[in-house]
């Protein structure tokens, strides 16, 4: 036994040196020190457990993590390094077995399983790969009682990459029905693994796109291909649907990691709206677009009157983030109209699949659930040719279909507004001069239909705020000041007279009222910004009425002209509070209006308006 193992470690020793960077990657670094939610610092050893996993295990995931992160070895090395670790691999699981190791069996085996297919020798790559699953399934804690696992359990983690690895091996084959039964499996397996955010750990960075992401739209990606085959409607529908599940698996984790808060509370008491019976009514007029780019097409996938209806298009799934991009720079550049181009590519393959679909169920109001780079973009700039998509459609966002409780709410004379504003030079701000214009109208505009208080300038403290809000249930909240969303949401904050009012803080002050009888109907941030080319700011963005118990926000995806802002807003609120039109139509009627005004028709003055979450 002892020679065994000193022949593994001298095997392992000769396709490093070849590798020449030995010791790249340490698996316990996967989760490593975090800072919980009560500011305890703690190491949550998922990845590898030290009571659970002896020196050779280790030593098997460190050699191999080495050997397949490296890219660079000429073919004759890589493929000496190659026979050696297969070497290396081998003589582990002879030494695991007999040491009735299991787990160590499972990682040799899976690791050789990865060589295997790496080298595109998929029939010994699966064989490995299914022994490795069977020894996974059969070390110390039994797959059948997957659900009492620990999250520091290794046995999700090992279990989810070789059902993942063989549902690749089985995808490149052509195996569509087993490739799905593969990561069916990776995908409940992984589930643990995401729940550590439960604890209030932030998921390490990468872990999203490397792991969570490829594994959930990996099946999402099957899911839809097999869709695309079927005739029969409800077989399709429930396909469309279980990929659709997936995929919000990923969006509702990125959430919950970019704020550090369990949203599950939240989505436990929201159907999704695609399956929410008392909203069909609502929803008559009203299509929910949720696009999925991936990475050899884009599914375009739209619910109109409770049936769902699919479109590929293809384009990949970087052309598409690029495009929506390419877009976002332009749209902030006034001298000129060279936003048109990829406004009417995105167009073309984001609108045009289903127009005639759109027009024939007289539909009037978007919902848009946006993917990746699209969060960047407001879809209303979107363009035909002969006019913008707001022209056509009221816009409403959700970042996720189980995020959004969608209602409509009576504005009654009971309602009270809470109009905040910052128009000074404070903090290197430049001032914003309109802003006492602004929220002077909105307090005419509502006088009849609501009371309303002024915070302004030298007023708006944190101090102040929190106490208004303590005396007050207000309907409304109005916040005319500088905000700034940012990938960090340590850098994402709102600006007050003499301080910066981060997100946390934002959340803690305006969640005095969640529990209060009369809920936060809307959180208005009409000069923010997020930064250009970042989806996970424009996270931020789109979680901030989740964040904050807000049934809706309106927020800016850039910062716009001061007195643009105060036309677009105070037209708004005119719409909303007059008419009683849904508030995706009153910020459409606002938007339509500046476009029609010779000096505003660019988008860069009323293209960042955007509504998150309940549209009616």
């Amino acid at each position: 036994m002892l020679e065994d193992d000193r022949l593994f470690k001298l095997e392992q020793q000769n396709a490093r040196t070849l590798l020449q960077k030995p010791n790249l990657a340490n698996p316990s670094k996967m989760f490593p020190t975090q800072v919980s939610k009560h500011g305890e610092s703690q190491t949550c050893q998922y990845h590898q457990p030290q009571t659970q996993m002896g020196p050779l295990s280790k030593e098997i995931q460190q050699f191999a993590q080495d050997l397949l992160k490296e890219k660079g070895l000429a073919k004759p090395d890589r493929q000496r390094a190659i026979s050696q670790a297969y070497f290396a691999f081998q003589k582990a699981a002879q030494v695991a077995k007999r040491l009735q190791d299991n787990r160590t069996r499972s990682l040799a085996y899976g690791y050789l399983g990865q060589l295997y297919e790496q080298e595109q020798r998929y029939d010994e790559a699966m064989r490995l790969t299914r022994q490795a699953i069977f020894f996974a399934n059969h070390s110390h804690v039994s797959h059948s009682n997957q659900d009492q696992v620990s999250l520091m359990s290794p046995v999700s983690h090992t279990l989810y990459r070789w059902y993942w690895q063989l549902g690749r091996i089985l995808k490149t084959q052509g195996h569509l029905e087993q490739a799905i039964a593969a990561y069916r499996l990776a995908s409940q397996n992984l589930k643990p693994i995401q729940n550590v955010l439960d604890l209030g750990y932030r998921i390490p960075q990468g872990l999203f796109e490397q792991v969570i992401r490829p594994v959930h739209y990996g099946l999402a990606d099957l899911l839809l291909q097999k869709a695309e085959t079927i005739h029969d409607e409800q077989t399709q529908q429930r396909l469309i649907k279980e990929a659709i599940n997936g995929v919000e698996l990923v969006k509702v984790s990125e959430l919950q990691d970019y704020f550090d808060e369990c949203l599950l509370a939240l989505q436990s008491k929201n159907a999704s709206i695609l399956d929410h019976p008392k909203l069909q009514q609502e929803l008559q007029q009203t299509a929910i677009l949720y696009p999925i780019p991936l990475e050899n097409r884009l599914v375009v996938i739209v619910s109109v009157k409770g049936k769902i209806h699919m479109k590929s298009i293809p384009v990949t799934a970087d052309k598409v983030n690029y495009t929506a991009w390419d877009l976002r720079l332009k749209l902030q550049t006034r001298p000129h109209n060279r936003f048109l181009l990829p406004a009417r590519q995105l167009y073309n393959w984001l609108i045009c699949p289903i127009e005639t679909l759109l027009t024939d169920n007289q539909v009037d109001t978007l919902v848009v659930v946006p993917d990746g780079k699209l969060r960047m973009i407001p879809f209303s700039t979107l363009h035909s040719g002969k006019h913008f998509l707001i022209e056509k459609y009221a816009m409403g966002l959700t970042p996720g279909l189980t995020l959004v409780d969608p209602q409509r709410i009576p504005w009654d004379n009971d309602n009270k507004i809470l109009l905040v504003g910052l128009s000074d030079a404070v903090q290197n701000y430049p001032a914003l001069p309109n802003v006492k214009k602004e929220v002077q109208k909105i307090q005419d505009i509502a006088k009849n239909r609501a009371l309303s208080n002024i915070v302004f300038n030298k007023e708006f403290s944190i101090n102040n705020f929190r106490n208004q809000l303590k005396g007050n249930e207000y309907s409304i909240i109005h916040l005319a000041t500088h905000g700034e969303f940012d990938a960090d949401p340590e850098h994402t904050y709102i600006l007050t007279y003499t301080e910066k009012m981060k997100m946390d803080k934002l959340q803690e002050v305006i969640g005095l009222g969640r529990f209060r009888d009369k809920p936060l109907k809307l959180l208005t941030l009409s000069a923010c910004k997020t930064a250009v080319g970042d989806d996970k700011a424009a996270l931020g963005l789109a979680g901030i009425a989740v964040k904050a118990g807000a049934r809706s926000a309106i927020a800016t995806l850039w910062f716009v002209d001061d007195e643009a802002t105060s036309v677009a807003m105070t037209d708004f609120y005119q719409q909303l509070l007059t008419r009683g039109i849904s508030k995706a139509k009153a910020l459409q009627e606002a938007q339509k209006k500046l476009i029609k005004i010779r000096r505003y028709w660019h988008p860069s003055y009323w293209g960042p308006f955007l509504l998150i979450g309940n549209w009616l």
